[in-house]
C-alpha cells in the first residue's frame, strides 16, 4: 500500500482528506503545519505528499523548496492543494518543482485522479529504464549477455552557465561513479568534446554564449553521442527544437536528480546497444524481434501480437509503431513523427498523429486511459517505453 502525507492547517479539510484516502486503501499520515510536515517526510518517507499552500509559519512553497533541496526527499511526488486558482501562483509552484495541483473545492474524482497519475508516473520513472527492450537472434543475445550494461566510469560532459547548478550536478555524478567534465558555455563544450571524447552530454538550452540549440546543431554534424537537454518549464519550443536537432532526451528544470540519472543511464544503455548492433555482422535489420511484456513485434514479418493474439495494423499504423519502438525511450516530437510517417506536406498536421496514436493505443494498450507503452510528452510528442514486467 502506498503512503501519503497530508500537510494542511484546516482541521476539517485535513480530516476529510484523511478519511477519503484511508477509504481508498492508502496509508495516511497528517501534519497541521509545514514544520511538522517536513519532520514526517523525513521519518515516514511517504510515496506522495499533498500540501496546502497558504499556511502560517512555513507555507507550502517553503515546504516544497526544502523538500527539493533534500537529496533523500527530492523525488517524492508533490501535489499542491490550494484555494488560489491564479495562474501566476500555480506557475510559481510548478517552476519550484510541484508535480500537480488540485484547486479547492475539489471533487473526490479530481483528487484521486491526480494522486493516481503521479504515483503511476513515479512507477514509470523507477521501472521502465530498467527494461531491456530488444530480443534478437541467439548469437546476438550471447554477445550482449557477456557485455551487460554498466554505466560506472562513463564520461559525462555537463554544459551549463549556472555555476551553482553545474557544480552540484558534477558532485552528485562523481559520487555515483561517473567521470565528469564541465563547460560553462557552448564554445567550451565543443573544445571538451573534441579533446575528451565524453560518452554523453547534459546540455542546458538557455545559455548566453552559444546556446544549447547551436551546440546541438554543430555537434550533430560530426558526433553521435547521446545528448540530454535541460530546459525550464516555459521553454517548450526550445525542447522541441533541440530534439529535432538531434538531442536524445530532455529534462525539465528544476529536476529530480534520480530522474535525470535514470535518463542518463538509459541513454548510455541505448548507445551501447546501438554500438553492439552496428558491430555485429550477424545482426541484420530484418532479423530483429521486439518483445516487451505482452507486446511482440516480428519486424521481418511485420507481425504484431498482444497476449499471443495477432493484432491487425494498417501499413501506416505499423510504420508509426515501428518508428517509435526503434527509438524506444527517446522523445519523438510531433514533427519528427509526421515527417517520418506522412511526409513534409503533413509536418504541421498534428491531429493526424493524435488520431493514429489513439488507434494504436486501442489495439496494443491493456487500458487506453492509462497507457503503458505509448506515453504522451505534453506539448512535445510521444515516447515509447517498456513498463515493468
Amino acid at each position: 500500500m502506498k503512503g501519503i502525507l497530508i500537510i494542511e492547517d484546516d482541521p476539517s479539510v485535513r480530516e476529510n482528506l484523511q478519511d477519503l484516502l484511508k477509504a481508498e486503501g492508502y496509508i495516511v499520515v497528517v501534519a497541521s503545519n509545514g514544520v511538522h510536515g517536513l519532520q514526517l517526510a523525513q521519518t515516514q518517507r511517504p510515496d506522495l505528499i499533498i500540501c496546502d499552500i497558504m499556511m502560517p509559519e512555513l507555507d507550502g512553497y517553503g515546504v516544497l523548496a526544502r523538500l527539493r533541496a533534500n537529496f533523500n526527499l527530492s523525488t517524492i511526488p508533490f501535489i499542491f492543494l490550494t484555494a488560489k486558482a491564479d495562474k501566476p501562483d500555480l506557475r510559481q509552484g510548478m517552476i519550484m518543482g510541484a508535480d500537480d495541483y488540485v484547486t479547492k473545492p475539489f471533487t473526490r474524482t479530481e483528487l484521486l485522479e491526480a494522486i493516481q497519475s503521479q504515483l503511476q508516473k513515479q512507477a514509470n520513472i523507477a521501472h521502465y529504464y530498467k527494461s531491456e527492450l530488444y530480443e534478437t537472434m541467439d548469437n546476438y543475445n550471447s554477445t550482449t549477455s557477456s557485455k551487460k550494461f554498466n554505466s560506472a566510469g562513463a564520461k559525462i560532459l555537463i554544459v551549463d552557465d549556472e555555476r551553482a547548478a553545474l557544480h552540484m550536478l558534477k558532485r552528485n555524478l562523481i559520487g555515483m561513479g561517473f567521470e565528469v567534465y564541465t563547460a560553462e558555455n557552448g564554445i567550451q563544450a565543443l573544445k571538451v568534446l573534441r579533446h575528451k571524447a565524453p560518452d554523453l552530454m547534459v546540455l542546458d538550452v538557455g545559455m548566453a554564449e552559444m546556446d544549447g540549440l547551436e551546440v546541438c546543431r554543430q555537434v550533430r554534424q560530426w558526433n553521435n553521442l547521446p545528448i540530454i537537454v535541460l530546459s525550464a518549464n516555459d521553454e517548450e519550443e526550445q525542447k522541441v527544437a533541440a530534439l529535432e536537432l538531434g538531442a536524445d532526451d530532455y529534462q525539465t528544470k528544476p529536476y529530480k536528480l534520480n530522474e535525470l540519472v535514470a535518463r542518463i543511464k538509459a541513454a548510455l544503455r541505448r548507445a551501447q546497444l546501438s554500438n553492439l548492433s552496428a558491430s555485429s555482422p550477424s545482426l541484420e535489420k530484418g532479423s530483429l524481434k521486439f518483445s516487451c511484456k505482452e507486446l511482440t513485434i516480428d519486424f521481418s514479418r511485420r507481425f504484431v501480437t498482444v497476449r499471443g493474439q495477432e493484432v491487425k495494423l494498417t501499413p501506416q499504423q505499423y510504420d508509426l509503431l515501428k518508428y517509435l519502438v526503434e527509438n524506444a525511450g527517446r522523445v519523438i516530437t510531433h514533427r519528427q513523427a509526421l515527417l517520418h510517417s506522412w511526409g513534409a506536406e503533413y509536418e504541421r498536421e498534428t491531429q493526424y498523429l493524435h488520431v493514429f496514436i489513439s488507434q494504436l493505443r486501442q489495439k496494443i494498450e491493456p487500458d487506453t486511459t492509462r497507457p503503458q507503452y505509448l506515453l504522451t510528452e505534453r506539448g512535445v510528442g510521444y515516447r515509447f517505453v517498456c513498463p515493468e514486467e
